[in-house]
C-alpha cells in the first residue's frame, strides 16, 4: 500500500477547536512521492525506515501502546 505525500499550496491555520485541533483552510496537490506499507498478520510491529523520528514512527509507538504489542 502506498501513503503519498501532498503538498500545500495554500495553508491558513486559525482557531483552536474544544477537541485541541486547529481550524484550517488548504489547498492541497498530491504528489508522485510516497510512502510505501506493508501490513501482515503479525503479533509485532515492525518499522522500517531510514528517520528517527516522523510521523509513521510516531504511529507506530501509538498503535504499539494502545494495543499492547511487544
Amino acid at each position: 500500500m502506498k501513503a503519498y505525500a501532498k503538498l500545500n499550496l495554500c495553508l491558513d491555520v486559525f482557531g483552536r477547536r474544544q477537541d485541541g485541533f486547529h481550524e484550517i483552510n488548504s489547498i492541497m496537490q498530491q504528489i508522485d512521492l510516497a510512502d510505501e506499507l506493508t501490513f501482515n498478520d503479525s503479533d509485532e510491529v515492525i518499522v522500517d525506515s531510514p528517520f528517527t523520528d516522523d510521523i509513521m514512527l510516531k504511529a507506530a509507538r501509538l498503535v504499539k501502546e494502545r494495543f499492547k504489542i511487544g
